[in-house]
Parts: structure tokens; sequence; C-alpha cells
């Protein structure tokens, strides 16, 4: 692991345990439930921070081509993007690749985010530390990124998402907890 971005990889690690760990406690009713036909369940939020791991994992895997840059353009589309997470707002996914089957159970997303987190480790620790600052992250608005950018992204992203789940546990009409099983 390159000592640089040790301090990140803990945090995005506590953020993702952080919401597994509000998620735990809940029923497969309770991580099914959409508070109307349009939203998503826990599930689907889970399954998106799943997709979006698992394909920076693959893009961590392979080299950049020779065309990938990271532009002024795209670091002032991360800044938005930070805005709207910090200010909570709803916002589609940039792509429909980003959207998760409904059906997938949450212990098998919890195995796959695993196996993502852990490849996007791997990828990250193989990289020569001059690779650092060169485009390897690839954000559907943003572009490019260098790595550390495209762990803060990661990062923020759970947070915004673990906000998401706690919107949807407080909806009308969120299951109630079932007998010994109570929500974070």
């Amino acid at each position: 692991m390159h000592k640089t971005l040790a301090p990140q990889f803990e945090r995005l690690e506590a953020e993702r345990r952080a919401l597994l760990e509000r998620v735990s406690a809940l029923s497969q009713t309770q991580v099914s439930y959409q508070p109307d036909p349009t939203a998503w369940s826990i599930c689907q939020v889970i399954g998106h921070l799943v997709i979006a791991e698992e394909g920076t994992r693959r893009v961590l895997e392979t080299a950049p081509p020779p065309e990938a840059r990271v532009t002024l353009r795209g670091k002032v589309v991360l800044h938005i993007i930070y805005v709207v997470f910090a200010l909570g707002l709803r916002v589609k996914a940039p792509s429909r690749r980003l959207i998760s089957d409904p059906g997938v159970p949450l212990d098998e997303l919890v195995q796959r985010w695993s196996t993502a987190r852990a490849g996007i480790i791997t990828a990250v620790a193989a990289l020569p530390s001059t690779a650092l600052g060169e485009p390897r992250f690839k954000h559907p608005l943003a572009g490019w990124l260098p790595v550390q950018d495209g762990l803060r992204f990661l990062g923020r992203h759970i947070a915004h998402h673990r906000r998401q789940v706690g919107r949807i546990c407080r909806a009308p009409g969120f299951p109630a907890a079932e007998r010994g099983r109570l929500p974070s």
C-alpha cells in the first residue's frame, strides 16, 4: 500500500463499515422496501455502490487509454458533485449501468462489495508511485481522475448514500422491525 493512500483507504473502509453496520440489523422486508415505485430500496442503494466499485476495480486493473487526461473541467464537475452530496440533494444515477437489480439479496451484495474492494486495494498497491497522479479512475460525469481523487470520491459517494439509507428508513410506510430485529 502506498503510504499516502493508507488514510484514504481507512476512511473509505470506515464509510463502508458504517453503512453495512446500519443495514445489518434490518430484515429482508426492510432492505427491499421502496418508499415509492420510482425510489430505490436499501438493497438497490448497496447494489449501486457495489456496481460503482466493481467498475472502479476493472478500470484500475487496466492501463488507461493514451488519450486519458485529468482535466480542469473534470475537477470542477467533481467539486459540483461534492456540493450536491453535501446538500443531500437527490439526483439520478449518471448511467443506467449503475442501477442495481432490486432482486439481488443483501448478503450477495456484501460479498461482491468485499471482492471489489479487495480488487481495488490490490490494483492500487500494484501501481508504481509515479502513476498515482495519472488518470486511473474514471467517473461517468467528471471523466478521468487521479487515484487519490477517485478514492476520495468513493468515500463521499458512500457517505451520500448512507444518508439516503437513513431517508428510506424514516420514510412513511417503512416496515416495522421484526421481532428480535431493530434497525440502527
